[in-house]
């Protein structure tokens, strides 16, 4: 504390010079030099503190981290949909996001799952029947009775996003709409999408 002291004089004995002998530069100047060995001294004492503090061991138990690499310069790609979200799989860490809070309809995941299942049932030049007209929304616009190709219904599923195309993929399904709907759960599992 002598030392403080002393520094403390020689500081207010340097102001008085280069101040002069106003009582109101004096104060000022004496008050900032008092709040910034304040200052000084809090720092110090919680750096005698701080050696004290012992670190806790986490009540749990910690898995391997997985391997995720870090690139070295940024990449933020360029995308135009409307939202995106990419995690990694083991630890669920998000690697990308753009609006992640944004909500969507599954409707084209649906018809993305509805062509998997499409594809590995039928050919390509396969002609299915189409079994309704009541569709909502109808964007395509097959009429019932009408024979497709299955290539044509993945055209009408993804272009224009028609549920009329869709529907008919999975009405010609070995135990129709049901079975179909099994078989996609099926794929889900399959892709690890469950």
């Amino acid at each position: 504390m002598e030392k403080f002291s002393k520094i403390f004089k020689d500081v207010h004995k340097k102001f008085e010079e280069i101040i002069g002998t106003s009582p109101h530069l004096s104060i000022i100047a004496l008050t900032l030099l008092i709040i910034g060995l304040s200052l000084f001294i809090f720092n110090k004492l919680t750096l005698v503190q701080m050696q004290f503090l012992q670190v806790k061991k986490a009540p749990f138990v910690l898995s391997k981290p997985s391997y995720i690499p870090i690139l070295e310069k940024k990449y933020f790609p360029e995308i135009s949909a409307k939202a995106a979200y990419v995690m990694e799989d083991n630890t669920k860490m998000v690697l990308y996001s753009k609006r992640e809070d944004l909500r969507f309809s599954p409707a084209s995941t649906t018809k993305i799952m509805t062509a998997l299942v499409g594809l590995d049932y039928y050919k390509l030049n396969d002609i299915l029947t189409i079994q309704r007209s009541n569709v909502i929304p109808v964007v395509v616009g097959f009429s019932k009775g009408v024979g497709v190709t299955f290539e044509n219904l993945l055209y009408g599923m993804f272009l224009p996003s028609g549920n009329d195309a869709a529907y008919a993929v999975g009405d010609n399904y070995p135990g129709g709409i049901d079975g179909f709907a099994q078989a996609m759960n099926k794929k889900a599992k399959e892709l690890h999408l469950t």
